[in-house]
């Protein structure tokens, strides 16, 4: 809705939220009167930090909302999280149009699901890796709401509680392949079984490792990044550096949070789409 003073409004539902946005630097649109109306505010940083939801009016701790005819449930949590990363908008509708019916697509680090949701409604099937069991559960709740209400057929997900580098590791020895893989890697983790994840040491060889399971029909891969000091070009320099073949048809960018007349930068993405 609006955004300034490192800030953002935001509707989500029928509710109000304010959460920080560091770069949001200039001044409010909105007047003051209309940010007063929120019904809640994240007190504290997005990246990484606990912090703390201060209430302003009675709200439910889970609700509903549809977006892009995908149905998802929303939870706010102590990170500033309500489960949706509205940056990815974009990158959702570039998988749907370009995940395949039947093909077989991985999700790494997939985190509440929503990548893997609508590739799903394109008939695909997906494998989706997360390290953390309440977030597999969520995201495995989102695709129970998606088969119940929006068709999406249930056997199109496969859930894997797994450090994200450990599991394609395995599907390595196994030979396992897949027509396609989707990722967005925190800064710093740690997998269900300890694992350190760091991002600025470990992004090559998980990128190489992929590389390695992709099958000779895959058709497209999504990298999306939050990570203080990196940019478009940081990641597609990344991912053109382990498939220079893709250089020719990779594209890059900011993530965007757009309001009416302008947008929030929220991370960044390479990606790569075989041509049609």
């Amino acid at each position: 809705m609006d955004s300034g003073f490192g800030k953002l409004i935001e509707q989500i539902g029928s509710y109000l939220f304010i959460r920080p946005a560091a770069h949001a630097l200039w001044l409010p649109r909105l007047p003051e009167t209309f940010w007063k109306k929120a019904h809640a505010e994240f007190k504290g940083s997005l990246d990484g930090g606990q912090g703390k939801w201060v209430f302003h009016s009675p709200i439910e701790k889970q609700f509903k909302i549809t977006l892009l005819g995908v149905p998802i449930e929303c939870r706010l949590n102590d990170y500033g999280h309500v489960g949706v990363f509205f940056e990815q908008k974009d990158n959702w509708l570039w998988l749907k149009n370009n995940a395949k019916k039947n093909r077989h697509y991985l999700n790494l680090f997939g985190y509440t699901g929503m990548s893997s949701l609508f590739m799903a409604t394109s008939g695909a099937k997906v494998t989706h890796v997360d390290a953390s069991k309440p977030v597999l559960n969520w995201a495995r709740h989102n695709a129970n709401l998606s088969a119940a209400l929006s068709k999406t057929p249930a056997d199109s997900f496969r859930f894997i509680l797994e450090d994200a580098f450990t599991y394609i590791r395995r599907e390595e020895k196994r030979g396992n392949i897949y027509d396609g893989i989707v990722m967005d890697p925190p800064t710093f983790g740690r997998g269900a079984k300890g694992e350190i994840w760091k991002i600025e040491k470990d992004l090559i060889p998980l990128l190489q490792t992929c590389k390695k399971i992709l099958s000779p029909q895959a058709n497209l891969f999504l990298l999306s990044a939050h990570s203080h000091g990196f940019s478009p070009s940081v990641l597609k320099n990344c991912l053109s550096s382990i498939f220079p073949e893709w250089e020719t048809n990779m594209e890059c960018g900011d993530m965007l949070i757009h309001e009416e007349s302008r947008a929030v930068p929220a991370g960044f993405f390479a990606r790569w789409a075989q041509k049609k």
